[in-house]
């Protein structure tokens, strides 16, 4: 379920600490992770006491483009061309080694035979929906494709999520 790291608000530290840093981002339809982080959150957060889970998924949704805007900023401020590599997760999903590989071959490295069968192996070990499958809405949380769609067109026009 952690497919959506936050390390989007701290790339300038990053840039900082490691300025020969290359970094791979992946993109993934905000239509659908949105939905599904807002439902991982909502799972710890349900507990707590006056939860509503569709001021979660308003809040998280604001979060996220934020997130989304101040990495996209300082990626192009900080990140010399060629240091970042744009992955789509629908290429990681069809063929994750060919996809790990492209990243490879974008920062001038091969993946080697070892490393693609260890990934190969891992994933045969570890299929998607081993321990069940995790049902939410987007609707559930107060949000509807359209909102998100709206809200997100510049990065998946940009990026040509889908």
């Amino acid at each position: 379920m952690l497919k959506y790291p936050k390390h989007v608000f701290a790339l300038d530290a990053l840039i900082a600490v490691y300025p020969d840093a290359r970094l791979i981002w992946t993109h993934r339809d905000p239509i659908k992770i949105i939905p599904s982080v807002v439902s991982l959150i909502g799972t710890f957060r349900s507990a707590t006491p006056g939860y509503d889970p569709k001021l979660l998924g308003r809040s998280w949704s604001a979060f996220e483009e934020l997130g989304l805007r101040r990495g996209l900023d300082v990626r192009a401020s900080l990140f010399a061309p060629g240091k970042v590599y744009d992955m789509q997760y629908r290429d990681v999903t069809r063929d994750p080694v060919a996809a790990i590989a492209a990243a490879y071959n974008h920062f001038g490295m091969t993946l080697s035979e070892t490393s693609g069968a260890n990934i190969r192996t891992f994933l045969a070990d570890n299929a998607k929906d081993k321990h069940g499958a995790h049902h939410y809405t987007a609707e559930e949380y107060g949000l509807t494709d359209e909102m998100l769609r709206s809200t997100f067109k510049g990065y998946v026009d940009r990026f040509q999520v889908a």
